[in-house]
């Protein structure tokens, strides 16, 4: 629906859309007021991801749907941080946390060696800090 920039002139491509813009990968779907992607110039894949406006994302792997009005998004490591404004929400099922930033991020188990997803709801300066380990099933 909206402009789409491509500039390659630093070496990586980086991606400009404004207007309603969105996203589709393996692991989310992401829409946005406006975003910019900057590809990877070796492998040609997603390198980073900001977006801004009215920012909706869908985590399949566990079908949460966040909501802000800020996302930065690194594929590398799968780690999100979404902004609201005054909150971000994340919603799963009937479940709805809501806070000031969400960070979602993946942390070795020195225990395991094994990968371990990990949620943090940051309420701010004067706010709740909580980190939820997601633990395979």
């Amino acid at each position: 629906e909206g402009d789409l920039e491509l500039d390659s002139s630093g070496g990586a491509t980086v991606i400009r859309m404004n207007g309603r813009s969105e996203v589709r990968t393996e692991a989310f779907h992401l829409s946005a007021r406006r975003m910019t992607a900057r590809m990877s110039p070796e492998k040609k894949e997603l390198g980073a991801l900001s977006a801004a406006g009215d920012v909706r994302a869908v985590r399949l792997a566990d079908a949460v749907t966040m909501y802000g009005e800020r996302l930065e998004y690194e594929p590398e490591t799968q780690a999100f941080l979404l902004i609201g404004n005054p909150l971000a929400v994340a919603e799963a099922g009937r479940q709805q946390a809501t806070q000031e930033r969400i960070r979602v991020y993946e942390k070795e188990d020195p225990a395991t060696r094994k990968k371990v997803r990990f949620t943090e709801l940051r309420g701010g300066k004067h706010g709740v800090h909580l980190v939820i380990e997601e633990k395979p099933k």
